[in-house]
């Protein structure tokens, strides 16, 4: 019995102890359940939390960048910002523009044509009646696809408080599936969801859309719910449906009650199955130390896996949750901890020093005074702070952190938070601002304008860039499409409209460059790059863009085009220069070889045939002939050089024409006559101030140019009269005439008219060049006219006539050579061409002189070291020692009678500056190369007599060569001596 009794006790006492062990396991099981419920509810908490923030974070961004902006934005700018700032973000179901009369005027995703006015709605009223209204949370809307949205919306206003935008963002609130799917299952079946304070069911996992909207169990409570932070309660959904356990927690600023709960059923189902095995313990001792060694067992298990369910939560929610003691400091924080901050437990203090001990030492104080100051507060606002944290491996990230005070049973406060990583929301906002200030700062710097055109209303937009383009002061309104039609420029207006026009119609992008007149600039070239946005409908809603002024780079391209232009016409004038001087070089040869062949055949003729006097007059007087015609095409082309030198000098003087215009004629009657032409002179006796010698060359270049283009039987035709102040002088000839589309080019060097065969005519084309240029360097002008081939031609000399003078009697060059003779006079000729030589030293003995000849300027001193000779005779250009070397060793030598020499350079080398530099190494005299024998002569004559030597100047007889008695062309200062 005894036994049996102790049987009996420790049976009863088995019994007393399972059944209160039974009943804590319940509680227990009931308590595991709550606190994985609270632990879902806060990471529940901070993720809704977290989404409302953000996106107020993204309203207050939108309205700072609208406020800092000067004048107003078009609703093409407001729609861009808007779909800015919402890219990635789809939480947002769409930020609205509305203007002060609630009229939607913008949308992040472009469609608000079908939003109701909002004038009326309570957000509207409310930023209207409060100044200074912040942020402002609506009622819940459902749309028809049952997911509810929270409207939030916050005010823009001008400097005088009034107005001036609201922007409205709508937030999802299904969004808790991927917040669901991510958490650990605890095994049981758990409900999620979203409940406002009026009690309505706005969100839920498992999602029942005919429950969305109704009221739920917690609505019924939440005057007594709302009154703590968070909290957990039983109840039933429905009178027939099993009870609930669930945790809560209320956000007061959003209007919002979040819940986790599991059905009481499911979470005792466990504690059933271990209760009936207890019962069925107690028939055995052993039994029941193995149902009480497990039921320890699964206590421990059951708290592991309660703190492993918290954590699960926390790393789904990618949340650090934490327990502040406000008063000692004491911290405990999750496991996410490590992963947020790369320090393993025990590494930080669990304290709240230790937990400053790794925020960035710049926002140290920021989360110091908010944690501390929850000791104190009685807000049942949440406590928010954003801080940057240094993890252990030197990174910095940005965390934000919030936390709600709580008490326990004994009334201890703490604080209850959540840390999680916000570093690339951070990083995405600062995108936001840097790409704000980059498309600000963009236009600046692109001097551009904004604009937009609402296709409904014809309203337009423009920023104040638009304004300074086209000359606008932003004060006025801007012009509506018609207007801004108006200020391009009729040349470009139909082609830009036409542009335009097509791209709303393809509903593509279009760029035009057009011209307008601006007030102030003048005309500008403007570059407009835009588009048209569609409506719900697929229809032009509105067209917005950008311009620019391309005034600078269309100048640019014309100055470009312009220098082609320029490039391409030099290249041709090259190209035809080039040809011109080729054709030059042609005829130069062609002139110098006619009359070369005929003096070398000639010269051939009187070596190889019997000297019959005829036939050595005929000789003689071809070779004269063909000579003289090389030195006219000498003559010519120097002065030709001299015109473009601006070398050529006049020697001005009061003469009668008549006297100058018969010595012309009778100059040229032998060639007339040649050709069976009839040349008739009969000038009248005007007096007119000239160059005799260069009006001369004027008549003889009009004369030979008449009688070599007219056929034999023809005429020329010399008169003169008087025309108010001034003599005209023409030539009229019979010949082949000028086509009249030549006549403009006929004064100009090197031309010719020409024709489809050959050349009939020779000559360089310089005479009326040189002609022209004499007769406007005497102060007056020529011109030639006719009418067409074979009609002849008319030349016509105009000069002024002189005042009443002495009129000085006209002669050749060489009539004013006197007779002279060189009867006693040495003459020392230094040459290296040995024909030149011998011509010279011929002509000079002819008249009486004593020549000898030198090759060099070394035989030269040989010869005057053996006999000074009374004029020395010198070629400048000679091999190896020139004329300037002689010279130099003659005034130079030791010997006074040979420094005194009188010397004469005569070399080819007869430009102006060859003369002064001949005179200035100091020779007497400089002739140039062809010289006239006479010339020559009465140079030598003169020297020998002015220094004193033999020889007769001017006054003796001379022999009179037909060159000098018939004249011949004129050397421009070839001949002319200069004394030293």
């Amino acid at each position: 019995m005894l036994i049996v009794a102790a049987a009996s006790i420790f049976i009863i006492v088995e019994a007393v102890l399972a059944s209160r062990d039974i009943a804590e396991d319940k509680a227990q099981t009931i308590e595991t359940a709550y606190a994985h419920n609270e632990a879902v509810a806060l990471a529940l908490n901070a993720h809704v939390t977290a989404l409302f923030e953000m996106a107020d974070g993204v309203l207050q961004q939108l309205a700072a960048h609208v406020a800092e902006h000067h004048g107003p934005l078009t609703d093409g700018e407001l729609t861009s910002l808007l779909a800015l700032h919402t890219r990635g973000l789809p939480m947002l179901r769409g930020v609205l523009a509305v203007n002060p009369d609630g009229v939607a005027i913008a949308s992040s995703n472009g469609v608000h044509g079908n939003v109701p006015n909002l004038r009326e709605r309570e957000a509207m009223r409310h930023h209207l009646e409060n100044v200074r209204s912040g942020l402002h949370i609506a009622a819940p809307v459902q749309t028809r696809d049952g997911v509810w949205l929270l409207p939030m919306s916050r005010a823009v206003r001008q400097a005088d408080g009034s107005l001036r935008l609201l922007l409205v963002a709508t937030v999802a609130l299904d969004d808790f599936r991927a917040f669901y799917d991510a958490r650990p299952s605890p095994g049981i079946a758990m409900e999620l969801g979203l409940v406002d304070d009026a009690g309505r069911h706005l969100a839920g996992v498992p999602f029942v859309p005919a429950a969305m909207g109704a009221a739920h169990p917690l609505g019924t409570r939440l005057d007594q719910l709302a009154q703590t932070s968070y909290g957990r309660i039983a109840l039933r959904p429905g009178a027939r449906e099993a009870e609930r356990l669930y945790a809560y927690c209320h956000l007061d600023r959003y209007g919002v009650l979040v819940y986790a709960g599991q059905r009481t059923d499911d979470v005792l189902a466990s504690w059933r199955v271990r209760s009936g095995e207890r019962v069925r313990a107690l028939a055995g001792l052993s039994v029941l130390l193995l149902a009480l060694a497990f039921i320890a067992a699964a206590k421990v298990g059951r708290l592991s896996r309660s703190e492993e369910r918290l954590e699960l939560a926390a790393r789904a929610a990618d949340t650090d949750v934490w327990e502040l003691d406000v008063y000692s400091g004491h911290m405990w924080r999750s496991q996410q901890w490590r992963r947020l901050s790369g320090y393993a437990p025990g590494e930080v203090a669990s304290t709240l020093e230790g937990f400053l001990s790794v925020v960035h030492p710049e926002d140290v104080e920021a989360v110091r005074t908010a944690m501390q100051g929850l000791a104190t507060s009685t807000s049942t606002e949440p406590m928010y702070v954003e801080f940057r944290l240094r993890r252990k491996d030197g990174e910095e990230r940005w965390m934000e952190c919030s936390a709600h005070v709580l008490q326990d049973r004994n009334g201890v406060r703490k604080a209850v938070g959540s840390m999680r990583d916000i570093s690339q929301r951070k990083q995405v906002e600062l995108s936001l601002r840097d790409n704000a200030r980059m498309l600000a700062l963009a236009q600046r710097a692109a001097d551009a304008g904004v604009w937009s055109i609402d296709f409904g209303t014809g309203e337009t937009h423009w920023s104040e860039g638009c304004y300074r383009l086209h000359g606008f002061s932003p004060v006025e309104p801007p012009p509506g499409i018609e207007s801004w039609r108006e200020l391009i420029l009729e040349p470009d207006r139909e082609r830009a409209m036409r542009i335009i026009e097509e791209s709303i119609a393809q509903h593509s992008e279009f760029s035009v460059e057009y011209r307008i007149l601006h007030p102030d600039k003048g005309v500008r070239w403007l570059w407009t790059l835009g588009n048209a946005v569609e409506d719900a409908r697929g229809q032009p809603q509105h067209m917005a863009g950008i311009t620019l002024d391309i005034t600078a780079r269309k100048e640019a391209e014309e100055e470009r085009q312009a220098l082609l232009a320029r490039e391409r016409e030099a290249r041709a004038e090259a190209e035809r220069a080039s040809r011109a001087k080729e054709e030059f070089l042609a005829t130069i040869s062609h002139e110098l070889r006619t009359p070369l062949n005929a003096i070398l055949g000639w010269a051939h003729v009187l070596r190889s045939r019997d000297k019959e006097p005829e036939l050595v007059e005929r000789s003689i007087d071809a070779i004269e002939r063909n000579a003289l015609a090389q030195a006219q095409l000498i003559a010519d082309l120097l002065d030709i050089s001299r015109i473009e030198a601006g070398t050529l000098r006049l020697d001005l003087e009061v003469v009668s024409i008549k006297p100058i215009l018969e010595a012309a004629a009778n100059t040229m009657l032998p060639i007339a006559e040649s050709k069976g032409v009839w040349l008739h002179c009969r000038p009248l006796p005007f007096e007119v101030r000239a160059d005799p010698a260069r009006l001369q060359q004027v008549m003889w270049n009009l004369l030979s140019n008449a009688i070599k283009f007219t056929p034999k039987g023809g005429a020329v035709d010399v008169s003169t009269r008087r025309v108010g102040n001034e003599v005209e002088i023409q030539v009229r000839d019979t010949g082949v005439g000028i086509p009249r589309e030549f006549l403009p080019q006929l004064f100009q060097r090197f031309s010719q008219v020409r024709s489809d065969g050959p050349q009939i005519h020779g000559g360089l084309g310089l005479g009326l060049a040189i002609v022209k240029h004499l007769v406007e360097t005497h102060g007056g002008r020529v011109a030639v006219d006719s009418e067409g081939e074979g009609c002849g031609t008319v030349a016509t000399v105009c000069l002024p006539l002189a005042e009443p003078a002495r009129v000085a009697e006209p002669h050749h060059e060489y009539d004013r050579l006197p007779p002279v003779s060189l009867q006693g006079v040495s003459v020392l000729l230094v040459d290296d061409d040995a024909d030149s030589r011998e011509v010279e030293a011929l002509v000079m003995a002819g008249y009486g002189a004593e020549v000898r000849g030198a090759r060099s300027v070394d035989e030269a001193c040989t010869l005057l070291r053996k006999q000074v000779p009374d004029v020395l005779v010198a070629d400048l250009s000679m091999p190896e020692k020139d004329g300037f070397d002689l010279i130099r060793r003659i005034r130079q030598d030791e010997d006074a009678c040979v420094r005194a020499l009188p010397a004469i350079a005569l070399s080819a080398l007869a430009s102006a500056e060859d003369r002064t530099r001949a005179i200035v190494s100091g020779f007497d005299l400089h002739l140039s190369k062809p010289v006239e024998p006479p010339a020559l002569v009465e140079a030598v004559a003169r020297l020998a007599a002015r220094y004193g030597n033999q020889g007769t100047p001017p006054g003796g007889a001379v022999p009179q060569s037909k060159t000098v008695t018939e004249g011949g062309p004129y050397l421009p200062s070839d001949s002319d001596a200069s004394g030293r």
